[in-house]
C-alpha cells in the first residue's frame, strides 16, 4: 500500500500501453478524468513521449515510426508534424521527450544514449552528443540509462530553464547540459524505476512528476519528485490499472498574464468557470456543473486486453441515484474487425450468488486464472474472478475493430438484466455498488495448435471464438468534477496570480 504524499491539483495527461490519451489529478491519480483511443497514428505505432508546447499550448508527441504530431488532448487525434519521418531515426527503445521552453525546441533522449534535437515546426531531427557521466560526476565511467526527460520553466519566453533526466539503470534523477550530452548526478529517486512510464516538471510550480510501473503489481505508480535530491515520493496507483508509457503536465496562463473569471448564469443553477491566458491563449478551459448534483455519481474503467487480443477499450458512467438511470459511453479500439464482440457488466454476488445478495468484488482475470494450461483465460475460468453476466450491453461489430458505444440504462427495468450463460435472472440492484463490477469485451480467434483435447472455447480448433474473452477491466469511481477539478483551477489561477 502506497502512503499518500501531498500533491499540488494539475491535470496531468498520460498515454496508455493501449494507446489511449488519458487524464488525472495529480493529487488523485488513483480516479481517471478523460480516456479517449488515440487515432491517426501509422499502422501499428505506438507513442513514445508526450510533452506540452510552451509557446503555443499544443500537445506534441513523437511516434515509434520516427515521426512527430501534434495531439489533440480533448479528441486524442494525431496530426503528423512535417512530411514523413525524421532522420537519423529513432535508436532505442525508451525515451525522454520535452520541450526546452528558451529555444522553442524538443530535447529527444533514449536509452542507448541518443541525444537529438527535434524542431516542432517541420518533424526533422538533429543528432548531438550522446549523454555521458564526466570525470569528476559519482557516476563517471557508468554507462548511462536515461529513460524519462523534463525541463524546469516549462512557459513561453522563459529566459533559464535546467534539463533533469530519469536513469532507470541506476535509480537516479540527473541533470543534462542539454546537446553537450553532460550528466550530473542529483540523488537516488528511492523506488526502482522501471523504464516503462513517464516524467514532467510542472511550468506553474515547479513539482516534478512521474509514473512509473510497478514491476511487483504490473500497475503505474504516481510519484512527485524533489529535484533538489532527486527523492521520489509516491502519491498512488494511477486508476483502472492503467500501464501509463508517457505523462505531460497540462499547462496553466502564464503568471504574468492569468486571468480567473468565475461567472454565475442567473436562473439556471449552473457555474461556468473558465481560466484563459490572453496573450497567447494557451490554456483555456471552461466547463459547465450542476450546482447541485449530489445523485450523479461518475465512474471509469480501464479496459485491457485479454488473452494478446490487442483489443482495448474505456469507459465512463453516470450513475443517477435519484432518476435510477445509468448512461454508459465505451470507446474501444485494436478488436477484430468485421466480428461480433459481446460486452457484459459482470458481478460477483456473494452466499448462493442470487439476486439479491451483497455484492463480492470483481477484479481481472489473468493468465493464472488459466486452469486447463491452453494459454487463454476461457469464459468459464474468468467467472469466478469477475462473476457472471449483470448486464448485457450490446453486441460491436465494425470493419475497423473500432467503436463508440453511448446508452443510458433504466435500472429499474428488471427485464435488461440477467445472464445469457446462467439463465439467472438479475434486478438493477444487483448493479450496485458499480466499483465493485466489471466490463468484459468478448470475441478472438484462436488457430488449432492451442487447447487439444480441453473442455472450452479453446479446444483445438481454430477460428473465430465469440465468448472468448478479449478485454476486461474494473470500474472505478471518479470524484465529483466540482470537487477535483474547480479546486485544481482555482489553486493554480491563485499561484498564478502570486507569481
Amino acid at each position: 500500500m502506497l502512503a499518500p504524499a501531498a500533491a499540488h491539483a494539475e491535470s496531468i495527461y498520460g498515454v496508455t500501453e493501449e494507446q489511449f490519451l488519458v487524464s488525472w489529478d495529480s493529487a488523485m491519480p488513483g480516479n481517471l478524468m478523460s480516456g479517449m483511443p488515440i487515432t491517426g497514428l501509422q499502422s501499428n505505432e505506438t507513442i513514445l513521449g508526450i510533452d506540452f508546447r510552451p509557446a503555443t499550448g499544443e500537445l506534441f508527441a513523437v511516434g515509434s515510426s520516427s515521426r512527430l504530431y501534434t495531439l489533440s488532448s480533448s479528441t486524442g487525434a494525431a496530426t503528423m508534424v512535417g512530411s514523413g519521418p525524421f532522420s537519423p531515426p529513432i535508436n532505442g527503445s525508451s525515451f525522454g521527450f520535452d520541450f526546452n521552453p528558451t529555444i522553442d525546441r524538443i530535447r529527444f533522449v533514449s536509452d542507448v544514449n541518443k541525444n537529438y534535437v527535434l524542431n516542432p515546426n517541420d518533424g526533422m531531427a538533429t543528432e548531438v552528443t550522446d549523454v555521458f557521466f564526466p570525470m569528476g560526476d559519482a557516476n563517471a565511467g557508468t554507462d548511462p540509462n536515461v529513460v524519462h526527460s523534463a525541463y524546469t520553466n516549462s512557459f513561453n519566453n522563459a529566459t533559464t530553464t535546467q534539463l533533469y533526466g530519469v536513469d532507470a539503470g541506476l535509480d537516479l534523477l540527473v541533470t543534462q547540459a542539454n546537446s553537450a550530452g553532460t550528466l550530473g548526478t542529483v540523488g537516488v529517486l528511492g523506488t526502482d524505476v522501471t523504464s516503462t512510464g513517464g516524467f514532467d516538471i510542472s511550468g506553474a510550480t515547479g513539482v516534478g512528476y512521474m509514473a512509473i510501473e510497478d514491476s511487483t503489481t504490473s500497475r503505474t505508480t504516481f510519484w512527485t519528485v524533489d529535484l533538489m535530491t532527486g527523492l521520489g515520493t509516491p502519491v498512488g496507483e494511477v486508476g483502472g490499472g492503467a500501464i501509463i508509457t508517457a505523462i505531460a503536465v497540462a499547462p496553466i496562463p502564464e503568471p504574468t498574464s492569468a486571468t480567473l473569471l468565475v461567472a454565475s448564469v442567473l436562473g439556471t443553477g449552473v457555474s461556468t468557470v473558465s481560466i484563459l491566458r490572453i496573450s497567447t491563449l494557451l490554456a483555456a478551459a471552461a466547463m459547465s456543473l450542476p450546482a447541485s448534483a449530489d445523485h450523479l455519481q461518475q465512474f471509469a474503467a480501464n479496459i485491457g486486453s485479454l488473452n494478446n487480443s490487442g483489443g482495448s477499450a474505456f469507459a465512463l458512467m453516470t450513475l443517477d441515484t435519484t432518476a435510477m438511470t445509468l448512461d454508459i459511453s465505451i470507446t474501444g479500439t485494436g478488436f477484430e474487425p468485421n466480428q461480433d464482440h459481446l460486452m457484459h457488466i459482470h458481478g460477483l454476488l456473494t452466499g448462493d450468488g442470487t439476486s439479491g445478495n451483497p455484492a463480492g468484488d470483481s477484479v481481472s482475470p489473468t493468465i493464472a486464472d488459466d486452469g486447463d494450461g491452453d494459454g487463454f483465460v476461457e469464459v468459464l475460468e474468468g467467472l469466478p474472478r469477475y462473476g457472471d453476466i449483470l448486464l448485457p450491453l450490446p453486441t460491436q461489430n465494425t470493419p475497423t475493430g473500432s467503436f463508440v458505444f453511448n446508452q443510458m440504462y433504466d435500472l429499474t427495468d428488471d427485464s435488461l438484466f440477467g445472464s445469457p450463460v446462467s439463465g439467472m435472472d438479475y434486478v438493477g440492484a444487483d448493479l450496485i455498488p458499480l466499483d465493485f463490477r466489471e466490463i468484459v469485451i468478448h470475441g478472438l480467434s484462436v488457430d488449432g495448435t492451442a487447447g487439444a483435447g480441453t473442455d472450452g472455447e479453446v479446444d483445438g480448433t481454430a477460428g473465430y471464438k465469440l465468448v472468448l474473452p478479449a478485454a476486461s477491466g474494473e470500474i472505478f469511481g471518479v470524484p465529483e468534477p466540482t470537487t477535483a477539478v474547480l479546486a485544481g483551477m482555482l489553486s493554480l489561477a491563485m499561484f498564478a496570480r502570486r507569481r
